[in-house]
């Protein structure tokens, strides 16, 4: 997006929030700002190609070497949980 269209839609955005006139709409609004800004700060979890592929290469040896849960353990446990 170019910093002029950028401009443009937070001048829109202003005009929107400056005509809400119910409170609950505005603490709604609030509350998701600060909810899209908190995730700015703190993205999800992001590998390289080459960290995704070390750790399939990583899950594969466990697997040879027997370190893993079937599905049938895994649903037996799930029932004691």
């Amino acid at each position: 997006m170019t910093t002029q269209k950028l401009e443009a839609m937070k001048a829109m955005l202003t005009r929107e929030v400056l005509s809400i006139d119910n409170e609950k709409t505005a603490n709604k609004l609030m509350d998701y700002l600060c909810q899209l800004k908190a995730e700015e700060k703190n993205p999800p979890c992001q590998f390289t190609i080459e960290e995704l592929k070390e750790e399939i290469k990583k899950s594969m040896k466990d697997i040879d070497a027997g370190h893993f849960t079937s599905q049938e353990d895994l649903l037996r446990e799930m029932k004691t949980w």
